[in-house]
């Protein structure tokens, strides 16, 4: 009887080993990568509205995204990077301006999903 209750135990404590690794592994990693599509999508929809704002602004572009969160009609506030919680990296350039996230590294770079960095300008989504 003893040796039974041991078995099942042993069994249950494994399958709570298994059930963690996998869910590390897998659920983890589809999180992940549904967070980097959010973060894309969020800044498609703040890349038009940029442009908008530019367009109703004599082709001046926002000097921050905060400037143009008063035409900003994808939802109330804007959205913001959806691994670090913080704004989308935003900088004015000579042609226009950069959009950025880094993904879920926070680090510059990164080959594959979700630590491939997310970045759009004036003209889109660069590197598509």
């Amino acid at each position: 009887m003893k040796r039974l209750l041991v078995i099942v135990l042993f069994a249950c404590l494994l399958g709570l080993v298994v059930g963690y690794v996998l869910q590390r592994r897998y659920v983890d990693s589809y999180r992940n990568r549904t967070l980097w599509a959010q973060a894309q999508g969020e800044m498609g929809q703040i890349h038009k509205s940029l442009l908008v704002f530019a367009d109703e602004h004599e082709g001046r572009h926002a000097l921050s995204l905060e400037e143009m969160s008063d035409t900003f009609y994808v939802s109330t506030e804007l959205p913001k990077d959806p691994f670090s919680g913080q704004d989308y990296f935003y900088e004015l350039t000579a042609t226009g301006f950069r959009l950025t996230c880094l993904g879920k590294d926070r680090l510059p770079g990164g080959d594959e999903i979700p630590d491939r960095d997310i970045v759009y300008d004036e003209k889109g989504l660069v590197g598509e």
